[in-house]
């Protein structure tokens, strides 16, 4: 799959409209499409949210420390008026089953080479421990600690794009 079927995908699942998309069970077969093509298509692939500074800081590491614009995918809370707080949207679900979690994880959630990383503090300091570096990324990296293993195909970095 090339990174342009997975803008494609993504940009398409969006005209069909976020709210439509925002009825979908989690398990749905789209909702996982937008999750697993987000992570296989972009080099750096942050699901966040526009609000979350910690997203905002992620983005500006990648770009001050690697030399690389992340593809942001900003999966927003929606407003539940019922009960005053908001409701966790189906591609944020999917991130926590995909993660084997009960329980929707903190934003963001960073992958580099299709390689979990975890949140800001995580992705920080392999930044700074230099594990993850211009040349790490350059040389499709694996990680000494996991079991990450070698991307054979490099992605190429989508824009941002919002759904639910």
């Amino acid at each position: 799959m090339g990174w342009s079927f997975g803008i494609f995908t993504i940009f398409s699942k969006l005209t069909k409209g976020i709210n439509s998309l925002c009825e979908d069970d989690p398990e749905s077969e789209e909702v996982k499409a937008i999750v697993r093509d987000h992570i296989e298509n972009n080099l750096i692939a942050i699901f966040s949210n526009a609000y979350c500074s910690f997203c905002q800081k992620a983005r500006r590491l990648a770009i001050d420390e690697l030399d690389v614009v992340p593809a942001m995918l900003d999966i927003e809370v929606k407003d539940d008026p019922i009960n005053g707080m908001g409701r966790v949207s189906p591609v944020h679900q999917q991130l926590a089953n995909l993660l084997g979690s009960k329980k929707p994880p903190r934003l963001p959630q960073i992958w580099v080479n299709k390689n979990y990383i975890g949140g800001f503090e995580e992705f920080r300091r392999l930044i700074e421990s230099r594990q993850l570096t211009k040349q790490s990324i350059a040389d499709s990296f694996t990680f000494s600690f996991g079991s990450a293993t070698p991307n054979t195909q490099p992605s190429t970095v989508t824009p941002a794009a919002t759904v639910c």
